[in-house]
């Protein structure tokens, strides 16, 4: 390649965000003059889609199956497998770790009101003082409220339709069902910015949540740009004409120069903030709090497989914890804490899934394989009885929070987060009429972050700013 070459797109990572950007470009190029190049560290497309053995370890569920979800329309266009994701209740069983199992009654009354929170923490009343409050601290004293309602109804109602009701047992469960906020944002709920989860993630497309163990298909439909993968970004200069790249070719130690006219930046949120300076100039103050503001989420997805697994045939089972429990540290045994359940995987016999979350997942990620091994096995133990013949035969994980490529999962906004971050974030280099250098990926997203559809959106996004100024640079050039 000539010292000279220029590229007119050079997008930096093969995750959704990635794909989804060379796509757009693709789309609106059909001579396939437009010169695009993708570079990605791995030797793999997908970025935090990825799976072994035909199970996915990485995002394999989409929120929104829906026509206005474009990654859902290009499932059904592909004819890729998928299920809806099983509910709360149905079909599913809470137990404690006395190995008992909760009565309906209690189940179903702590779901309605979890939902009924849910609900409400989507809802941004006009006159709510949302200040720096976090959704854990929302979830907690509506949880309380609802209990307190339930004790004052059931003392002054005769025959009331509560008195059948263990409140301590209630309690237990909906004390634990914060778990689920907890596995939907990827991360504890402590530090998640209630107004902002308000005005984003509880405001879903229609259509529930589905589930695949193929979505790197998804990721190959979208993949039609030239690519160069075992190859590190380890420099990204930019000015107001181009945007120059040092890149590290990992195989042979060979270090390029490439240079391009315009820059996606796709690359997760945990990288960018331990490798903010990658760019020369800096980024700019608003965008460096922007990052610092933001949690690159914590999750450890592990799956197994059971002996007599097909004989059990549970679904899922609720784990529920004490509060005390649910506080204590996660180190030891205490990361067990940090799971919410245990699942079949698209209601395959024998095969389950297990997600530990937050500061667990961390520790989970450098457990050794015998002592997580050991782990899984005294939890099922604690949680299922004992049953002598039941223990895990065989399990895979990916470690994600440690992950150089990755260093979390999903993102989420913190307490310290505001509106105006998703804007700075999405706001081009070196000015939105002059798109040189911009990002893109789940975290910048001021709706649909943590997700899938906010990568691909952005993706989408960012690519169809530098389509709009190529067009409008040829029309100043043709007159």
């Amino acid at each position: 390649m000539a010292d000279d070459y220029v590229y007119d797109v050079i997008i930096i990572g093969e995750g959704m965000a990635g794909v989804a950007a060379g796509y757009t470009l693709s789309e609106n190029d059909p001579s396939g003059m437009m010169r695009v190049n993708v570079i990605e560290a791995r030797d793999r497309r997908g970025g935090r889609i990825y799976q072994e053995e035909d199970l996915a370890l990485g995002v394999n569920h989409i929120h929104g199956a829906c026509h206005s979800n474009p990654i859902y329309l290009m499932m059904r266009k592909k004819g890729i497998t998928h299920k809806k994701m099983f509910g709360y209740i149905d079909g599913h069983f809470f137990s404690s770790h006395q190995n008992r199992v909760f009565r309906a009654e209690e189940c179903r009354k702590a779901v309605e009101i979890f939902e009924k929170i849910k609900a409400e923490s989507g809802v941004a009343h006009p006159r709510r003082d949302w200040g720096k409050q976090s959704l854990r601290d929302f979830y907690e004293k509506r949880v309380e409220e609802e209990l307190q309602k339930i004790k004052v109804i059931d003392a002054a109602t005769p025959g009331s339709p509560y008195a059948a009701l263990d409140i301590e047992d209630l309690s237990m469960i909906l004390n634990s069902l914060v778990q689920k906020f907890q596995d939907r944002v990827g991360d504890t709920v402590d530090d998640v910015h209630l107004k902002l989860y308000g005005s984003g993630r509880a405001r879903e497309l229609p259509g529930g949540d589905v589930v695949t163990d193929d979505m790197i298909d998804v990721i190959m439909a979208l993949d039609t740009q030239e690519y160069e993968r075992e190859s590190e970004v380890t420099e990204i200069k930019w000015s107001d004409d181009i945007v120059e790249l040092k890149i590290n070719k990992l195989i042979t130690g060979e270090e390029k120069v490439y240079k391009s006219k315009h820059v996606i930046f796709t690359i997760p949120l945990g990288v960018l903030q331990a490798k903010r300076d990658l760019f020369l100039p800096p980024l700019n103050e608003g965008k460096v709090n922007a990052i610092k503001n933001m949690r690159p989420g914590r999750v450890a997805k592990v799956l197994f497989r059971l002996s007599r697994g097909e004989d059990l045939n549970f679904g899922t089972i609720n784990f529920t914890w004490t509060k005390e429990e649910l506080e204590m540290s996660k180190e030891g045994d205490g990361w067990m804490t940090g799971v919410s359940c245990i699942k079949q995987i698209c209601q395959v016999e024998s095969r389950y899934e297990m997600l530990v979350v937050g500061e667990a997942a961390s520790v989970v990620d450098k457990l050794s394989d015998d002592d997580l091994y050991d782990g899984i096995n005294k939890l099922l133990r604690r949680f299922g009885g004992n049953h002598e013949m039941l223990y895990v035969t065989h399990f895979m994980r990916y470690p994600w929070t440690t992950d150089p490529y990755t260093l979390g999962y999903m993102s989420h906004p913190s307490t310290d987060s505001n509106p105006e971050d998703y804007t700075e974030l999405l706001t081009p280099l070196p000015s939105p009429e002059n798109p040189r250098l911009l990002l893109a990926g789940e975290h910048t997203h001021p709706i649909h972050w943590g997700t899938l559809l906010g990568a691909y959106l952005s993706g989408e996004k960012q690519a169809e700013k530098v389509l709009n100024f190529m067009k409008s640079t040829r029309k100043v050039n043709e007159e």
